[in-house]
């Protein structure tokens, strides 16, 4: 079984998702920490990194899910023999002029439920074991700086 141009730009754009989650999660932390380094935090707490990753993942969700809602009616759908199967660009094309933009949407609300809360969970406990493991390393460098 070969892979299509299609499936490797499927793979991407589903990809995409976390790189957008990563780069907003990054995008916000850095906005957060700029605005409390003058309170003498550098680290975000586990609260604050749960929503920042909770807000990154709803909104790469969001950004992506057209898509992601286009690729499962193009692999739902039946096509005859010898016909070719919908593309996925045509696909939202089509839903767009039948059902209108929110059509886009539809089922959107649970996957951002379950994305946003394992996302969360996940990003706030790499800050923890992020800065821990800093922590650890500078520790480390200041004892090897001392002998």
């Amino acid at each position: 079984m070969h892979e299509s141009r299609e499936d490797t730009r499927v793979v991407a754009f589903i990809g995409g998702r976390v790189a957008i989650t990563y780069a907003l999660f990054d995008f916000l932390k850095k906005a957060l920490l700029r605005k409390k380094s003058g309170k003498g935090s550098a680290t975000l707490s586990a609260a604050e990194a749960f929503v920042i990753g909770a807000i990154a993942r709803a909104v790469a969700t969001i950004a992506v899910f057209p898509y992601t809602r286009a690729k499962v009616v193009v692999k739902s759908t039946k096509t005859a023999v010898g016909q070719r199967p919908p593309t996925i660009g045509g696909t939202v094309a089509r839903i767009m002029q039948t059902e209108g933009f929110f059509a886009l949407y539809k089922g959107c609300t649970p996957e951002v439920g379950r994305g946003v809360l394992s996302a969360a969970l996940m990003l706030s406990a790499k800050e923890k074991i992020a800065a821990a493991v800093r922590a650890a390393i500078l520790k480390r460098n200041i004892a090897a700086a001392l002998q």
